[in-house]
């Protein structure tokens, strides 16, 4: 069974991972008249070179062989109807689904966006902005107005007005007041994607073209730009500026508590006991590791990063929040693009870095197949009971004549004003944030035609990706030869009680246990302590007593293992030649000495010993009658003059 099932998943792997360029249409064989092309038996041949263990497989005749049986258990399962079983269908359906959004993508840029995204984590910058929101602005003329308003920003700006007191004055963003629009130090990530973009292109000291993001309008100053620092992970002590006591001055108790530092009391006991923070109390003063930007106080981050080693702390410090100690436990440089490359592919697809990705497919997409759009759609829609629609409680009310109108015409097939109209239920609840329907009505037309190209895309996709449909034809294949075998073999000899005791009785001669020996092992590191061991072994010293003389001060001059074993078993050393009694220290990786005290004859094995080594065997007989069969009831052909070609291209 063994065997087998690493032939079928080795059969699926070689082929998933296999390169893909122009199908090889030769027949190299035929199984009941239907053909198996030279390509298919090339890229398992390939890859196997370097999977299977087994010298023989890597001959090409034996290969040929192996590659009948596998061709013939496929022709099995579709002959059985196995591909129908509604578990089965589920399962690929599933993988199908899975596997397709990694072709939901557009390479190019993908790739363009993890470079960026890299090259924003290993530098950091520094920036303010101000901003102009959007957060009530229902009609275009509102956004035009908060518009107007950024535009006589920047003009001031440019002209030389004092970045923070414009903040102050100006700014939207209800923290402008207290930080005058200062965002401190960030990277990557960090900031919604165009404020983010904007901050690194725009030149240190210059001021941002106008940009938008959800929020609203900005405008930013780039004020500096640096190499990363990473992350870092510090303990802190923090004693408030507030404290319940009035009579406790928060300085000179910091300095006192700094004074014991230094006179040897550990940080972690004077976190616990004095520290405002009783969250990271407990756990010795240690925080969260983070990065530039992430905490309230940018001289706290500097201290944090400005440690050397770990366990380097600082003096104390004052900041806004009060005065602190801090203690480096670790700091995390940036990582290389190759490794970092998963994870940031991962945060681009949970960013809104991934709108950029999918209008790139999506152009790609409407280039591809031929689409067009339902003519009035949108303006049939906009007149169905408007007001429910901006409430959030619209329904269908079309005639049936109406909804199978065609709304969206993607090559040959059509979606109808029905679906739209289950697209425009669905999406509904953003229809209050547009000033009318016919403006919410043209976004989720919108919406429903990006989706539905997607959605079409996916469906057809082993028709226009080699790859995916190859992947996919394997898996198939996998999991059809996986149930096929359980069907077949595997679990026959589970509950074929009867079959599995006869062939057990039948082959009693194979399930013995050889000669074993009882013994006791001393081993030591060193040979002074081994014989010291052996010496007290011969007055008959007990283990324990032998350990409790030998191992001392902590260390571990002699360990004990008491066993039965075959004379081949790892734990006798090298050389023993089992005999009674006490004889000599032997040297291996360490020194050892073996009391044998007992030897126990070869004896025969009873079934429920060894009844998973039975099942095994019995599964292996199964299967090679079961294959016998197989090779009877259908007819292969190969064609040998292809197979002499294939052989001498391989060779190469």
């Amino acid at each position: 069974m063994i065997q087998t099932k690493k032939i079928i998943f080795t059969f699926f792997l070689a082929t998933v991972f296999s390169g893909y360029g122009q199908k090889d249409t030769r027949v190299l064989m035929t199984i009941d008249g239907n053909p198996v092309y030279v390509e298919d038996f090339k890229q398992v041949y390939l890859k196997n070179l370097d999977l299977v263990e087994d010298e023989s497989q890597k001959d090409i005749d034996s290969y040929l062989e192996l590659f009948k049986k596998y061709r013939l258990k496929l022709a099995q399962a579709y002959a059985l109807g196995l591909d129908k079983k509604p578990e089965l269908k589920s399962e690929l359906d599933g993988y199908k689904h899975q596997l397709a959004e990694n072709y939901m993508t557009d390479a190019p840029v993908t790739e363009t966006l993890i470079q960026e995204a890299y090259d924003h984590m290993v530098n950091e910058v520094e920036a303010s902005h101000i901003m102009i929101s959007l957060q009530d602005a229902k009609t275009p003329a509102d956004t035009l107005e908060a518009y107007d308003k950024i535009t006589a920003i920047r003009k001031e700006l440019l002209a030389g007005a004092d970045f923070a007191a414009l903040a102050k004055e100006k700014s939207e963003d209800p923290s402008a007041m207290d930080n005058a629009g200062y965002l401190g130090w960030f990277h990557a990530f960090k900031m919604v994607y165009p404020f983010e973009r904007a901050a690194y292109k725009t030149p240190v000291g210059g001021v941002s073209p106008i940009l938008k993001t959800q929020f609203g309008y900005h405008v930013l100053k780039t004020l500096n730009k640096r190499k990363s620092r990473g992350e870092v992970q510090v303990a802190h002590i923090i004693l408030t500026h507030k404290q319940a006591d009035s009579t406790i001055d928060p300085e000179a108790r910091m300095r006192e508590i700094y004074q014991k530092l230094q006179q040897g009391e550990s940080f972690e006991n004077l976190a616990l006991k004095y520290s405002d923070d009783r969250q990271s109390a407990v756990q010795g003063g240690v925080i969260n590791r983070f990065a530039a930007g992430q905490l309230r106080s940018s001289k706290f981050e500097d201290m944090a990063f400005s440690l050397l080693k770990p366990g380097d702390y600082s003096k104390p410090f004052k900041t806004e929040l009060g005065w602190h100690l801090i203690k480096l436990v670790q700091k995390f440089p940036i990582e290389s693009l190759q490794q970092m490359r998963p994870e940031l592919e991962a945060r681009i697809k949970n960013d809104s870095r991934s709108k950029l990705v999918e209008d790139a497919l999506l152009a790609k997409l409407n280039k591809i197949y031929t689409v067009k759009e339902g003519g009035d759609v949108v303006m049939a829609f906009a007149k169905i009971n408007p007001t429910t629609l901006m409430q959030g409680k619209w329904q269908m009310q079309l005639p049936d004549t109406e909804q199978v109108k065609p709304a969206l015409i993607i090559e040959k097939d059509t979606l109808t004003y029905n679906d739209f109209s289950i697209y425009v239920k669905q999406a509904q609840r953003a229809a209050p944030n547009y000033a009318n329907a016919r403006a919410f009505l043209d976004f989720a037309y919108s919406g429903f035609k990006s989706k539905s190209l997607k959605e079409y895309y996916r469906s057809h996709l082993a028709e226009n990706n080699m790859e995916y449909a190859q992947i996919i034809k394997e898996y198939e294949e996998g999991i059809l030869l996986f149930a096929l075998m359980e069907e077949k073999i595997w679990n026959r000899a589970k509950v074929d009680t009867m079959g599995l005791h006869g062939f057990f009785d039948a082959n009693r001669d194979n399930y013995r246990w050889p000669v074993r020996y009882r013994v006791l092992v001393a081993s030591s590191p060193n040979e002074k302590s081994a014989e010291e061991a052996l010496k007290m072994l011969k007055q008959q010293k007990a283990p324990a007593d032998i350990k409790k003389q030998l191992n001392k001060d902590g260390l571990v001059n002699v360990f004990f293992t008491q066993k039965t074993v075959t004379a081949d078993d790892s734990l006798l050393p090298q050389g023993y030649i089992p005999q009674p009694g006490l004889n000599k220290i032997y040297k291996n990786d360490d020194f050892s000495i073996v009391l044998l005290e007992e030897e126990i004859p070869a004896t025969a094995q009873e079934f429920d010993e060894i009844k998973g080594k039975v099942i095994n065997d019995y599964q292996n007989k199964l299967e090679q009658e079961w294959l016998s069969s197989l090779e009877n009831g259908h007819k292969v052909t190969v064609d040998k003059q292809v197979f002499e070609a294939v052989k001498k291209e391989l060779s190469h």
